[in-house]
């Protein structure tokens, strides 16, 4: 029984070890699509402010570029937002996997625990035989 315990415990370890990395891996993606989304929209500010209001075929080209953007920008955090959900339900299963670890290590420690306790049963009652058929043969 001990062995499948320590099983279980070694694979619970495990499990909550690969999702603590899949955790760390999508807050970094998630990381770099906010770095993206951010460059995207200082570089539509920055096209902004280089644009002359007397240009007239600067503006028009402004506003198709603003208009692309736009597009890419909703599309970037379309990707910002799923990236979000992917790191919450990845920090959820981390969780999950650590309160299942804790849980079987109490289960083990637990069990120790009883294992120690009937050793020590055991123990007392072959002193108390042993005494007792001291005790008689001093009689």
């Amino acid at each position: 029984m001990s062995n499948v315990l320590a099983s279980l415990h070694r694979l619970r370890s495990h499990t909550r070890q690969e999702s603590g990395v899949v955790l760390r891996e999508s807050e970094r993606a998630r990381d770099q699509q906010q770095e993206r989304l951010t460059e995207l929209t200082r570089g539509i500010r920055q096209a902004q402010a280089g644009v002359d209001p007397e240009d007239a075929l600067g503006l028009v080209t402004y506003q198709a570029f603003r208009l692309r953007e736009e597009l890419r920008e909703r599309r970037e955090r379309a990707r910002l937002h799923q990236k979000e959900r992917d790191v919450a339900l990845n920090r959820e299963r981390y969780t999950r996997c650590v309160r299942d670890e804790l849980s079987m290590q109490a289960v083990i420690e637990e069990k120790a625990l009883r294992e120690e306790e009937d050793l020590r049963r055991v123990e007392a009652r072959n002193m108390d035989e042993v005494a007792s058929r001291l005790r008689k043969a001093d009689q």
